[in-house]
C-alpha cells in the first residue's frame, strides 16, 4: 500500500511514476498527502459504488491524479451510475445496473453519451413495474439491451408530447417495450383536434384513462372538414372518445353529414350546420338521417343547383326546416317549372 510503501517511493526521484490503487476510503484518508506528492502521477480506486460516492469529495480533492474508478458490485442502481460518471475512465466487470425505468432514463439524460455508452456495455434490467414520460420512454430506446425483467413499461403523457414525431416521442410510445399508454391530462379532461386525436390511435395499447384506471373526458373538438378528413380513424375509435365536437359554423354535403351523425358528433355552443347538396341526395337520405334522435340537426337544408323533381320530392323539401333553394330552381316534373315557393299558391 501507499503508506506501507511510502519509504520505497521516497527513493523515486522521477514525478509523476507512481500508480496508486486502493479502496475509496483509503484514498480519501490520503487525498492531502496524494495531492502533493509529486511522484504521485495516478490515483485508482476500487470498491463498491456506494463507497466510492460518500468518499466522493475527498478523492476529487486529489485532483486530475484521481484519474480512475472500478465499481466491484455486481449490480449497482443508476442513480449510482449516474452520480460517478463524473470519474474519468469508470469501469466496471460484470455489473447489471437495475432501476426503474424513469431513474433509467433520467440517468442517460443526465449523463448524455458517457453515460449511455456505460449503460450500453453492461446489463440493463427493470427493478420493478415503471411509469414513465414521452421523454423518458425516448432514452430508454437509446438502450440496446433493455431487459423489463419480467416488469411492465407504460408510458403516461400528455396528447401533445404523446404524438411528437418531431422529437421521436410518438415513435418511442409506440416501440414494442412499451406495454401500454396512458393520456395525462388537467383535471382530468382533454380537448385535441382531429389530426391529435387519429395520433394517439395510432399508438399500439393507447387508453384516454390514467395508469390507476381513473377515467379521463377526451372530447375531439374540429371543425367538420377536419373531422371528415379523419373520419376513419374517428369512426373506428369512437368508443374511445368521450364526445366529438363541430367547432364552427360550417357548410357540408350530405354526405360529411352522413358522417358526422355516424359519429356522434354535436356542434359547438352557438355553431350551425348547413347540408348543401343535390335535391336528389337530400331527397334519398335526409329522412333517415332525421329519423329517431340525431346528434345534429342541421339549421339550413340548401340546395348545390337546380334540378328536376317530383311534387312529392318539393314537398318534402319544402317540410325540411330552414330548406332554402337559394338560387336555384326546382323543376315540378309533372306540371313543368315552377319554383317550391308556386306550391303554396
Amino acid at each position: 500500500t501507499y503508506s506501507a510503501d511510502r519509504a520505497a517511493i521516497d527513493t523515486i526521484t522521477t514525478n509523476g511514476t507512481v500508480l496508486v490503487v486502493g479502496t475509496a476510503a483509503q484514498l480519501a484518508a490520503l487525498s492531502s498527502t496524494l495531492a502533493g506528492d509529486a511522484v504521485v502521477g495516478q490515483v485508482a480506486v476500487q470498491d463498491s459504488a456506494a463507497n466510492i460516492l460518500s468518499n466522493l469529495t475527498a478523492l476529487n480533492a486529489i485532483g486530475s491524479k484521481f484519474d480512475s474508478a472500478t465499481i466491484t458490485d455486481t449490480t449497482v442502481s443508476a442513480t449510482l451510475v449516474s452520480n460517478l460518471l463524473i470519474i474519468p475512465n469508470l469501469h466496471a466487470g460484470s455489473l447489471t445496473i437495475s432501476d426503474t425505468g424513469a431513474q433509467l432514463a433520467t440517468a442517460i439524460q443526465a449523463s448524455g453519451a458517457p453515460g449511455l455508452a456505460f449503460l450500453n456495455a453492461h446489463t440493463v434490467i427493470l427493478s420493478a413495474d415503471s411509469l414513465v414520460t414521452a421523454s423518458q420512454a425516448l432514452s430508454l430506446q437509446s438502450l440496446t439491451g433493455l431487459s423489463k425483467n419480467g416488469h411492465t413499461l407504460v408510458a403516461w403523457d400528455t396528447a401533445s408530447h404523446l404524438i411528437d414525431s418531431v422529437d421521436g416521442y410518438l415513435a418511442a410510445v409506440s416501440a414494442g417495450s412499451i406495454d401500454a399508454v396512458f393520456l395525462k391530462t388537467v383535471g382530468g379532461t382533454a380537448t385535441v383536434s382531429a389530426a391529435t386525436a387519429s395520433a394517439l390511435f395510432s399508438i399500439p395499447h393507447f387508453s384516454k384513462n390514467n395508469p390507476d384506471s381513473s377515467s379521463n373526458v377526451l372530447t375531439v373538438s374540429d371543425t367538420a372538414a377536419h373531422l371528415e378528413s379523419s373520419f376513419t380513424s374517428l369512426n373506428t375509435n369512437k368508443t374511445a372518445v368521450s364526445g366529438i365536437v363541430v367547432s364552427a359554423t360550417t357548410t357540408v354535403t350530405d354526405a360529411v353529414y352522413a358522417h358526422m351523425l355516424t359519429l356522434g358528433a354535436t356542434t359547438a355552443f352557438g355553431a350551425n350546420l348547413t347540408v348543401r347538396d343535390t335535391a336528389a341526395n337530400i331527397v334519398a337520405n335526409a329522412p333517415a338521417q332525421l329519423g329517431g334522435s340525431p346528434s345534429i340537426t342541421p339549421a339550413t337544408w340548401a340546395l348545390s343547383g337546380s334540378a328536376t323533381v317530383s311534387i312529392g320530392s318539393a314537398a318534402f323539401l319544402r317540410g325540411l326546416s330552414g330548406f332554402s333553394p337559394g338560387a336555384f330552381t326546382l323543376a315540378l316534373g309533372a306540371d313543368g317549372s315552377a319554383s317550391v315557393a308556386d306550391e303554396d299558391n
